[in-house]
């Protein structure tokens, strides 16, 4: 009599168990970028996590960058988006852009202080921004805009001492 009911209390114990893991969050079954940028590609180079840190009058481009051959990164351009999605303010431009892309390498973006002086650009709303290589074609992503003074992008917040 005590194995059968030492038995049912396993058993129950192990149902109880059972039914509390069909109750935890699903697995993801896409694919996805958990960070707060936006990606794309082209048939050769593909852009990962793209934000703008926005502050003080400047916009640092962070991102990753991966390319299937040689390449370089020779333009960065953009205009703010106003909250349907049309241009607004004016166009800005990076100044000097040359970073290398090794063959099958990750180039972090964030690093090379790409910045620019920027109008209009309102934190939590996008940019258009076009991404320009020497051998590639051009990458257009409408990229979140995010503040300086966020945790996680206040350390690569852009600063006139380091302007391209």
């Amino acid at each position: 009599m005590i194995d059968r009911r030492r038995m049912t209390a396993v058993f129950a114990a192990i149902g109880v168990f059972a039914l509390a893991a069909c109750g935890s969050d699903p697995k993801v079954l896409t694919s996805y970028t958990p960070a707060a940028g936006v990606s794309g590609s082209s048939d050769t180079v593909k852009v990962q996590n793209l934000v703008l840190i926005n502050g003080d009058g400047l916009a640092r481009v962070s991102a990753a960058v991966v390319s299937r051959s040689d390449d370089t990164v020779v333009g960065i351009t953009g205009q703010p988006l106003k909250p349907d999605n049309s241009l607004s303010g004016q166009s800005f431009a990076v100044k000097t852009v040359d970073v290398k892309l090794p063959a099958q390498t990750s180039v972090d973006l964030t690093q090379s202080n790409l910045q620019a002086p920027v109008e209009g650009l309102s934190d939590g709303l996008l940019a258009k921004v076009t991404i320009t290589f020497a051998h590639s074609a051009p990458i257009i992503l409408n990229a979140p805009v995010v503040p300086s003074t966020h945790p996680d992008f206040e350390k690569h917040a852009p600063s006139a001492s380091a302007q391209s």
